[in-house]
This record gives C-alpha cells, structure tokens and sequence, in this order.
C-alpha cells in the first residue's frame, strides 16, 4: 500500500520540487472543480457567442491542416512551410499595434464583422481556385498573408469585447473558456480536415471553413456590443498611452517576455510537424492531423484544468516549470522517434503550452481597466505572435541544416536555459504580479 501511494504521489511531488528549484511554489493540477469550467456560459449573450466562434475556429483549423498538407505535398519544402506560418503571423504582428487602438477607440462589433467576411472570402476562394484545377502554391502562402491581417484586426477586439460582455464576475472564466474552445477546435479540426482531405479532397475543407463564418457573423450582427469609452487622443497618442503603461509595470513585461519565449521555442511542433511526418512517423497526412490532434486535446485539458479554477486570482509566475516540462518534451521528441513516445510527447506538450499561455493571458487580461485593455491585449498577443514567425522561419532553415529532429531538440535546451533565466530574476528582483487593475481611466487613456 505504502508503495502505491509513493506511486500516485511522485508526479506531484517532482512537480514540486521543480518548483520550488526555481523559488515559486510548486504546480497544482486540479481534479475537483470542473463543474464550474463552464460558468461563463450562464451569461445569455456569451452563451450564443461561444458555440459560434468554436465553429468558425473549427473551420479555421480543417483548412489549416489542408493547406500545409497541400503546400508540403505540391513543394517538399520545409522552408515554404516556415513562409507559411510566418506570412500568417507577420501581418497580425505588424497591424496589432494599430488594431489594439481601433479597439479602444471605435465600435469592436464593426472590426470583427469586417475581418469575418475578408476570411469567408479568402476561403472561397481557395474552395473554389482548388476545385477548378486553378491553385498554384503562392495561391496558399497568399491566403495565409489576408488571414493574418484579418486575425490582426480581429484579436485585440474579440478579447476586449468578451470581458466587456460577461463583467467581473465571469471574465476568468470567459478567458479560459475562450482558451477551451480554440483547443477544442484544435482537437477535433485536424482530425476532421485530414478526413475530409483524404476522402474527398481539399477543396471541401476549404468549403466547409467558409460556412463555419456564418454563425459568427449572425451572432455579431445580431448582438449589442457594449458601448466603448472613446478618447479624443491621436492614434499616436493613444499607442504611447499604452506602451508607457506596459512599461509602468514590471509584472507585465515579464510575463510578455515569456509569451515570446514560449512563441519562438515552441513554434516547430506546429510548424515542422508536415515534415517531421513525412520523414519518420507515417508518412500519411491521417498520421500529421492525429499528431496535431493530440497536442490540441491536450491543450483543451490544460485550459480546461484552468477553467475549473479561473474563481481564484490567477498564478502567472507558475508557467515558469510548466514551460520547462514543454522544453523536456521538445527535447524528448528530437532523440525517441517510436510512434507511443512522439504521441504521448505531442499530447503533454499541448497541456503544457495550454497551461502556460492561457495563465499568462487571464493574468494579463484580469488585472488591465477597460480603458486601455485593447491597447495591452495587442501587446500579449503581438508578443506570442512576434515570437512565432521568428521561431518558425528559425526552424524552417535549422531543419534544413540539421534535421527536424535537430530543430525540436535546439529549441527545447534553448527554451529550458531561458526559463531558468527568467524564473531567477523573478526571484531576485521580486517581481510581483499586480493583481488589481488600476481605477482612473482616464490616466491610464492618456498615458499620463
């Protein structure tokens, strides 16, 4: 008896011990508590909005996993796919600074109609360009480029609009479960498009992520978003208004940092998974939507295990072990090549990754007033996404030089030495997360 429950109590105590390495405290998963990963769903209006925009991000991912099939199977190269991922994450990157200001100075419902319909658009056009024989591969890399820059506009909206919406009672929750449906999605999108793909061709999971906009675009149009504070300050004005309250708080930029991190040294599980495929775990693209399924149930349990706790104050200083568990996955996947260790390697990966963004986001997110929360949304997801078409052109070349298996394990020792960079400076500079957003507005609209 004494044996098993020395069993059952090893992962968390090698938990703990992680992180009490780093001085933070050790990692809690939760088992109890899961009743109430869904109470955001009680508010009516967010009731219809999360359903709607699980299906769109459902379509989202079916063209995805299409599209990077497509563009390996049309080019065998792995550097057009780092092009890919990066022509998809550089216009988000250029255009957030300026849509985390339209989002706290104009209507959020106008900005996400608009970037729902450039998306349906560009996905009949690939339905269609693929059925009538007329795709070329720029074709895809181009899509990718008018995706990006609708996802630019978007993003910093829909986050400012969704606490906006559920208030203060439910905006954690809403957080993580806005964390769970793109997961969900993530899970069961790849694995969907990689059947369809095989069994009746790309051109219909192009198709079906067009009519997934449909729902997004009824609920939008149909909801009365609340109204925003609007400022009389330049665009100037108003972007240095929120970077000198990004720069105000140390706990911010530490956390922003991390995003980063986590976005460049992560990035080729993602992005190198075609090729990584194609050389040593199948060859199939069923094989290539499994993996990507797997790390998104993965992720969907750790924003799920994150739900079931968003009615406490977030921990953001715990992403730091959780990110090093990601580097010793990125690490493993690089020297064991059996089919259980790459599965099970590409599963916890997604609950650690998961479980560190989305606590660095709530934090983010639960401690900023409305009045600037566009401006530093922009700035969260500007740095994940900065950090992700670094990572995946890194990557792309890195595998090109020294294997795939090269690039996951170069990132993941990368990854581990920042993360104990990080954790220490943390602790001997006693960073301290600022839990409570500030009252005055105005201030904080201004920048003084």
């Amino acid at each position: 008896m004494q044996d098993e429950k020395t069993q059952r109590d090893l992962p968390q105590g090698l938990l703990a011990v992680i992180g009490s390495m780093v001085g933070l405290g050790p990692v809690r998963f939760p088992v109890r508590g899961f009743a109430r990963a869904f109470s955001s769903l009680e508010h009516p209006v967010y009731r219809y909005l999360w359903p709607a925009a699980l299906c769109s991000t459902l379509g989202t991912w079916m063209q995805n996993v299409a599209a990077a099939w497509l563009l390996y199977d049309m080019t065998k190269s792995e550097v057009l796919l780092g092009i890919d991922q990066a022509v998809t994450s550089l216009p988000i990157v250029l255009l957030l600074p300026l849509s985390g200001v339209l989002a706290d100075k104009v209507s959020r419902k106008t900005l996400l109609v608009i970037s729902n319909i450039t998306m349906l658009c560009a996905a009949t056009f690939l339905s269609v360009s693929t059925a009538c024989h007329w795709l070329v591969w720029w074709h895809i890399i181009a899509v990718s480029f008018v995706q990006g820059l609708s996802m630019g506009l978007a993003i910093p909206s829909i986050q400012s609009l969704v606490p906006a919406i559920v208030g203060e009672k439910y905006l954690n929750n809403a957080i993580a479960l806005n964390a769970i449906q793109f997961n969900l999605s993530r899970a069961l999108g790849p694995a969907i498009g990689g059947i369809m793909y095989e069994k009746a061709g790309a051109q219909w999971s192009f198709g079906a992520n067009a009519l997934s906009f449909l729902p997004i675009l009824g609920v939008l149009l149909w909801l009365r978003a609340p109204a925003v504070k609007k400022s009389d300050d330049s665009i100037i004005k108003s972007l240095a208004g929120g970077f000198a309250y990004v720069r105000s708080r140390r706990d911010l930029v530490t956390m922003l940092a991390l995003i980063v991190l986590v976005g460049v040294c992560v990035s080729p599980v993602m992005t190198m998974l075609p090729a990584y495929v194609s050389d040593q775990a199948g060859g199939q693209v069923s094989d290539y939507s499994t993996l990507l399924s797997l790390f998104g149930a993965g992720a969907l349990i750790g924003a799920a295990m994150l739900a079931a706790r968003s009615d406490q104050r977030p921990t953001p200083w715990r992403a730091l072990p959780i990110a090093m568990l990601m580097s010793l996955c990125l690490i493993s996947l690089g020297y064991f090549h059996h089919e259980w260790v790459i599965r099970t390697m590409v599963f916890v990966t997604g609950v650690a990754f998961s479980g560190s963004m989305v606590r660095l986001f709530t934090a983010i997110i639960s401690s900023t007033p409305d009045a600037v929360r566009g401006r530093v949304s922009s700035y969260q997801v500007l740095a994940f996404r900065s950090g992700m078409p670094i990572g995946a052109l890194t990557a792309g070349f890195v595998a090109k030089a020294i294997g795939v298996n090269g690039a996951f394990i170069l990132n993941g020792s990368v990854l581990l030495v920042l993360i104990v960079f990080v954790a220490q400076g943390v602790r001997r500079h006693e960073v301290e997360y600022q839990h409570r957003p500030i009252s005055n507005d105005h201030e904080v609209a201004d920048g003084s």
